[in-house]
């Protein structure tokens, strides 16, 4: 089907647009807000498909100087498929004229930007409604933050012990500041989960009773990845047992460690 580009909020159905950002996920963005917000915004560009809308994004400009560019999402099922790219690129298009285009990328993703020709700004700084927040997924840095962790198979085999802990413990600060905005798990059903999803399982009712780690793990590290492999036996709380190899993958952030990907594979 191909995609009805719209460069107007008139029409918007605010609700789905705010659906559209949790499914991305870009967070929870109230309907009223995401409608002063693109409607205080010089641009926009708004993807549909067969009416449903697939994408979406805006730019704050002011006419001459300065554009931020910012809120670009598009549904998991079309992510991939180079839609970001083309909402970007129209964003950037229109921005044309003035004197500076800014942005900030997800923690991992500044190599999307950099196609477009953007470079790391070595001065930016910002003030988030929540800073610690911010501090923990990788988009703030103190000054004086520590050095980079050590990080070999015993650190991480220890790390993964206190992510596992935390999900069975319902410790969302833990939780929060171990699995990266864009994290995903893939269960033994084959169903995906994002951050935003699976925390909030977490968060709403006791998801885990147990989660044993059996045996060593296996650790392959590079500069700033590492995969993790190992056996693991869980419990749910209505008693069902599972036992499964458990992958994840791990990526360094400006915030520390933090788990990007894990899938599950039953044993059976």
């Amino acid at each position: 089907m191909a995609i009805e580009w719209k460069y107007s909020a008139d029409g918007v159905d605010w609700e789905e647009l705010a659906a559209l950002y949790r499914a991305a996920p870009l967070g929870d963005k109230k309907p009223a807000a995401l409608e002063r917000a693109f409607g205080n915004s010089l641009f926009k560009c708004f993807a549909c498909e067969d009416g449903r809308l697939v994408g979406a994004g805006r730019v704050l400009a002011d006419g001459a100087d300065c554009a931020y560019l910012c809120d670009v999402a598009v549904l998991p099922g079309h992510q991939g498929t180079g839609l970001g790219k083309r909402i970007v690129g129209h964003l950037v298009e229109a921005s044309r004229g003035h004197r500076k285009i800014i942005l900030y990328a997800v923690p991992g993703k500044e190599g999307f930007y950099e196609g477009f020709g953007f470079l790391r700004m070595t001065t930016a700084m910002a003030i988030f409604e929540n800073q610690q927040q911010q501090l923990e997924r990788g988009y703030l840095k103190k000054r004086d933050d520590p050095p980079p962790q050590p990080a070999d198979a015993a650190f991480f085999a220890a790390l993964e012990r206190r992510r596992t802990q935390a999900l069975v413990q319902r410790d969302l600060a833990t939780l929060e500041a171990l699995h990266a905005p864009e994290y995903q798990l893939v269960t033994p059903a084959g169903k995906v989960h994002s951050r935003e999803s699976y925390l909030g399982l977490v968060r709403a009712e006791p998801f885990y009773a147990a989660w044993e780690i059996v045996g060593e793990m296996s650790v392959r590290l590079a500069a700033d990845t590492a995969a993790i492999r190992y056996e693991a036996r869980l419990e749910f709380p209505s008693g069902r047992p599972v036992t499964c190899w458990h992958t994840d993958l791990y990526e360094r952030r400006p915030a520390g460690w933090q788990a990007v990907w894990s899938q599950a594979t039953e044993i059976r």
